[in-house]
């Protein structure tokens, strides 16, 4: 990636006018650096150290600029409101202190179910950048109550409100094209903003050119100030293209702050009393820096004791955030019963009464947690559990499954044709109108199989299902994960002129591979293009220039102990792209 430094004289008439966000009253960052989206599409900031120009988002956030100025998460540029006087047992958790009361704990019986009604503001460009689909949104607010129902069960849950601040029904969603504000300037949020003591706000928009961030209402002066909420970039909510912060975690971070939480390296390596220094959360082991990489656990010691780069409140990639710690649930609720008071609507966990308790936790499921052995044509299953309606299904070959069906009432689901000798991981999360309930993660192995002989066995399968290309190597950036997918979450995604490849193995000497693909509309002379290789008859090569998702396959004969697949494009644009999906050798 080139960073474009520019002349200032040149920008003098952009910059005289700060591009973030200063008339917002304490809405927004301090004026130290400034990021604004131009008309087509490229991103300028700067800071002390010179004037950026980047082509997109995409170079933005892979540029030294977005990580010098810590821009995963801009919480800690906010102007923040005075501490007020501390009332009642708000004292349990201040912004500098953390009383664990075990009255908090979210794991007893009679436990309150927190349901937090959620309004999202989409903000958006005047020519229609930003302006993000209502599914985008459905997957956040899944994202968050799978999170917060994570490991530890908070017992917190969002639900897009169904009534607006006048009483009136809606969606939970509110759309507004304006310049200005889609580049976080302005005073969008006493404009449009509900009641921030009832709802909580959310807008997605440039964020000031951070990933997102929050305020902490723990000092005081925060809850029902027009400021109040969280901003997101809307490249980063829901399940996106956008990797590394392609799976909602964003989100699941700006609210944690939201509910109390500070970073897990706030305070660097802390003092002996961990409720009063670094995050407050003695169960959340100090770091004396952020985590900006994938997870590595082992390479990150920097305070004596394995940093927490797993949980939600550290700078992780998403794909390596996957929980919070007892002492941030206990947090979190505090911060609810005794900061947040109006914010939520709750039935006793204990029962009684009604349709106002979420449903039971699915508590078996087939094939059986560590199962071994499983057949590659198996599909998922599960016993319906108390007061479920609907349920949301992860699954993958990570440890963190993909979700592959929303919202869907039966209580199975086929994953399709798995590979032989794989674990695989899954979770089911059940849902009613009241809210979500994780579900627990299992796992399973299918079969060595061996896929020999041209009997029909699974040699090879890929969905693209782990999020990311695990099993391919990419000639660059522009292949990336995307959204538009035939089955499941995930897709293959191909901008511009880029090339994916795999090589898989076999002992086969007859073998038909097939995947289906589509374009999002291709130029005269451009195309999307199969490469397989390794029968005795030489290259097959297949292309297509369609919209609508097609399956394709080529069979080989004459192979000799393996088989290659290329994918390429041929485009000029990035908004010109070609998709894989479900890709299959048997």
């Amino acid at each position: 990636m080139i960073l474009q430094t520019l002349r200032v004289g040149a920008l003098a008439a952009i910059l005289l006018v700060p591009p973030a966000i200063a008339q917002m009253n304490q809405s927004t960052p301090v004026q130290r650096n400034a990021v604004t989206e131009l008309e087509d599409g490229s991103i300028l900031a700067y800071d002390i150290e010179g004037t950026y120009l980047f082509a997109d988002w995409d170079e933005y956030l892979a540029s030294p600029f977005f990580l010098r100025n810590g821009k995963r998460c801009g919480i800690d540029a906010l102007n923040m409101p005075p501490t007020v006087a501390f009332l009642g047992s708000q004292s349990d958790c201040t912004s500098t202190v953390t009383v664990p009361d075990p009255g908090y704990d979210p794991s007893g019986a009679s436990a309150n179910v927190y349901d937090i009604p959620v309004v999202f503001h989409v903000l958006y460009s005047n020519n229609g950048t930003g302006n993000i689909p209502d599914a985008r949104i459905f997957e956040q607010v899944a994202i968050l109550n799978a999170d917060f129902a994570a490991l530890t069960n908070s017992k917190i849950q969002f639900h897009l409100a169904s009534t607006d601040p006048n009483g009136s029904a809606t969606t939970g969603i509110t759309r507004h094209r304006n310049k200005n504000w889609y580049n976080d300037r302005g005073s969008y949020a006493s404009s449009i903003g509900w009641d921030t003591t009832r709802y909580l706000n959310i807008y997605t928009n440039t964020a000031g050119g951070n990933l997102g961030y929050a305020y902490l209402p723990n000092g005081g002066g925060v809850v029902g100030s027009d400021f109040d909420g969280v901003r997101l970039l809307w490249r980063a909510v829901g399940y996106t293209n956008y990797s590394p912060y392609d799976l909602g975690r964003t989100g699941t971070h700006e609210v944690g702050h939201y509910l109390g939480l500070q970073h897990t390296f706030q305070g660097g390596c802390g003092t002996s009393n961990c409720y009063a220094s670094g995050d407050l959360c003695c169960d959340t082991n100090p770091e004396s820096s952020p985590n900006y990489s994938a997870c590595s656990p082992a390479e990150r010691s920097t305070c004596g004791s394995p940093d927490p780069v797993r949980n939600f409140m550290d700078y992780s990639e998403d794909a390596c955030m996957d929980y919070f710690s007892l002492d941030q649930s206990l947090r979190m609720r505090c911060t609810i019963e005794n900061w947040r008071v109006d914010l939520t609507t709750w039935e006793n966990g204990g029962g009684g009464g009604g349709g106002g308790t979420a449903p039971d936790q699915v508590a078996s499921g087939s094939p059986s947690n560590g199962a071994s052995e499983v057949p590659t044509s198996t599909s998922l299953s599960w016993s319906a559990p108390n007061g479920a309606t609907q349920y949301d299904v992860y699954f993958g070959t990570s440890s963190n499954p993909s979700l592959v069906s929303a919202d869907q009432s039966g209580t199975t689901y086929n994953p399709g044709a798995l590979a032989d000798g794989t674990e695989y991981f899954w979770r089911v999360d059940s849902e009613n109108s009241t809210g979500v309930t994780g579900g627990s993660v299992w796992s399973f192995t299918t079969a060595a199989g061996g896929g020999g002989g041209g009997g029909g066995g699974v040699i090879f399968s890929d969905g693209f299902e782990t999020g990311s290309f695990a099993n391919w190597s990419r000639q660059n950036n522009d292949a990336r994960i995307g959204t538009n997918a035939l089955t499941g979450a995930y897709a293959a995604e191909l901008r511009k002129s880029t090339s994916i490849t795999t090589q898989v193995s076999t002992s086969a000497t007859e073998v038909t591979v097939s995947w289906a693909w589509r374009t999002s509309g291709y130029d005269n002379g451009e195309r999307l293009q199969a490469t397989v290789t390794g029968g005795s008859s030489g290259p097959q090569v297949v292309s297509y220039s369609g919209t609508s998702w097609t399956s394709q396959s080529v069979t080989l004969t004459g192979v000799s102990g393996s088989v290659g697949i290329t994918f390429d494009t041929n485009a000029n644009r990035k908004n010109e792209r070609g998709y894989v999906d479900d890709v299959l050798v048997q």
